[in-house]
């Protein structure tokens, strides 16, 4: 750096410490440290350190501020001190663990308030990090690590810059997945050995003069696999996006199972020794036995969608209506919108709802009801043959909570009905349907922010913001919701399980409930094939069930027997919603988002006639 920087330190634990130490002893400036713990504090003054109060101290004194803590949370919230209280051009450099998503919310905060940030979290051990030899890899702008490589080099022997922000996280994680992988290997093959008479101490003896594949394991992370063995290996994102929110481009080579966001990373094995069609194993050894499931899969059909598009540059399209005046409504999520869709493609904006629109319905006096999940922090990248292709990721800096909003289509009024249902916070309204009577039944699905996901649930409420209950809880990440053509089948698609879920609805709304262990009341309707997430639906007039589905990117049909009949592919991952229109209903209006576009498609079968649908 041309100016030498004065030096902040926040968190002197035990990666911290000996990190915080180096620092001191090699900086020709001050450094200023804080932590919580006192003795840890001292150990460092005791080398030099000046002893910072609190982490205001650190930012209003420091020019460049390192960060050593224990995770994600923690890291957001001295994150928000430093942001307040630190001045313009302040870089703050993250060496703790955290997820893709953290580091990147983190430093979108930081540049809100004209501040710089880098995740550059380390590797090896406690006595690397007293002796200076640690290993850090960094996320950050060339010019940004230009400036901050020689500090790091206080602590690291190996500093790599990996990419941009939350690059540094990635390659964090793959070095300790493939740690974890070269351990499960050895106890899979300990298991394999002994099952096919070769005892642990020859496998070990083996193993040790093969120093060609040990080494090739320990470079690569590839597997001494007989013919036949591996692992899924999606080529890119998606890929479950709670382990690796980002980035898009991901080349991941394991199928990792979701709910995991850091270290241990959870492996989903697809059962990769498979006897490798030898007769070492006997039959009951063998895995490759298929379900139920399976066999009722094995009559769906694969379709292309043939479409048209109808209109390109929306901002993340949502919740299709189609009018009987033959314009399209749909809200934009990204956008935060109510657009009107015309037959030659032309927009007119009928209201600004802001936060996160993200599904609609046309309610009984006419008005549009829309479900508000107030809004998303949002990428924006070039992939899919798409320049600008978004995407959501984790909720918006500036969420204050969901909404259920009603838009006058004359006027363009918006007035909210509901933000709350007995107290309880509406998180992330998703998808909306009216019955016969007049009243809503509206998906929460809940917001997902750094480690914490919020439990969804159903609600059931008056069109005229009179009274709200909730109908089912808990859901995991309820999405699309519709009631089956005589209104006595509820069902409910769940985004991050791929599951579609219904409920027999009684008189007066009434929803019966299945016992445990139904993780929720409901029956299993049908679920996704392989990794797919489920969007919103809409019934055909018969009573199938047609649910976008994303990752593969189109529109999955089942029965109302949980037969799933068709796979409709679409141009890429984000179909995110699907309506019917058109004279005979047997055009499907769908939103296709991360490219901003509405397309239509002809349909074999009409669909449901919707209850209050109007010009």
């Amino acid at each position: 750096m041309s100016d030498i920087p004065t030096l902040g330190f926040i968190g002197l634990g035990v990666m911290g410490g000996g990190m915080c130490a180096n620092a001191v002893r090699r900086h020709p400036k001050p450094l200023h440290a804080f932590d919580m713990n006192a003795q840890a504090l001292r150990t460092q003054t005791d080398v030099g350190a000046v002893a910072a109060a609190s982490v205001e101290d650190v930012a209003r004194a420091a020019q460049v501020i390192f960060l050593s803590l224990p995770g994600g949370k923690q890291v957001r919230a001295v994150a928000a001190e430093i942001a307040a209280h630190a001045a313009k051009g302040t870089v703050v450099v993250d060496l703790s663990t955290t997820s893709v998503a953290d580091a990147r919310d983190v430093a979108s905060l930081l540049a809100d308030h004209g501040m710089v940030f880098a995740d550059a979290p380390v590797a090896r051990t406690r006595q690397a990090a007293v002796e200076g030899t640690l290993s850090i890899m960094v996320g950050a702008d060339e010019s940004v690590f230009a400036r901050i490589e020689p500090l790091l080099r206080y602590m690291g022997s190996d500093v790599t810059l990996c990419g941009g922000i939350g690059c540094g996280q990635v390659v964090k994680l793959i070095n300790n997945t493939l740690l974890f992988e070269q351990v499960a290997a050895l106890a899979e093959m300990f298991v394999v050995a002994e099952r096919a008479g070769v005892t642990r101490e020859k496998l070990v003896e083996a193993a040790r003069s093969v120093r060609v594949t040990v080494s090739l394991c320990a470079t690569t992370g590839s597997r001494p696999w007989p013919p036949g063995c591996s692992l899924k290996r999606p080529s890119r994102w998606p890929t479950p996006s709670r382990i690796f929110p980002t980035p898009s481009n991901w080349p991941s080579r394991w199928g990792l199972s979701q709910g995991c966001q850091d270290w241990p990373p959870s492996i989903t094995r697809r059962r990769s020794i498979r006897a490798w069609e030898s007769d070492i194993f006997p039959p009951s050894w063998r895995w490759s036995t298929a379900s139920s499931g399976d066999r009722r899969e094995s009559r769906m059909q694969e379709r292309e969608l043939k479409y048209r598009v109808i209109a390109d540059g929306l901002l993340f399209p949502e919740g299709p209506i189609a009018m009987n005046d033959g314009t399209v409504l749909v809200v934009e999520i990204k956008g935060g919108r109510l657009i009107r869709v015309q037959e030659d493609g032309s927009k007119t904006v009928v209201a600004e709802l802001g936060g996160g629109p993200n599904g609609a319905a046309i309610g009984p006096d006419g008005a549009c009801y829309v479900c508000n999940n107030g809004g998303f922090h949002w990428l924006t990248e070039d992939i899919f043959d798409t320049m600008g292709y978004m995407r959501p990721h984790g909720r918006a800096h500036d969420y204050t909570g969901g909404s259920i909003q009603r838009v006058d289509l004359g006027t363009g009024e918006v007035t909210t009905l509901y933000t709350h249902c007995d107290g309880v916070p509406i998180n992330g309204p998703n998808d909306i349907a009216f019955d016969a009577q007049g009243d809503m039944w509206f998906t929460d699905h809940g917001k997902t922010y750094g480690r914490v996901m919020d439990t969804g649930a159903v609600y059931h409420a008056a069109a005229d913001g009179s009274w709200i209950r909730e109908a089912v809880f808990p859901v995991l990440t309820p999405n699309g919701v519709a009631l089956s053509p005589d209104e006595k089948t509820l069902y409910v698609s769940e985004t991050e399980t791929g599951r579609l879920w219904r409920w027999t609805v009684a008189a007066g709304g009434q929803v019966l409930r299945e016992p445990w262990p139904s993780p929720n009341g409901g029956v299993l309707h049908g679920h996704a094939k392989g990794y797919q997430r489920f969007d919103s639906m809409a019934l055909e007039e018969e009573g199938n069930i047609c649910v976008a589905t994303l990752v593969t990117g189109g529109i999955t049909v089942f029965s109302p027997e949980g037969e799933k009949l068709e796979y409709w592919q679409g141009p890429e991952p984000y179909c995110t919603n699907i309506c019917f229109g058109g004279a005979d209903r047997k055009t499907a209006y769908i939103t296709v988002s991360g490219r901003g576009l509405l397309i239509a498609a002809e349909w074999p079968r009409a669909g449901l006639p919707l209850p209050h649908q109007r010009g």
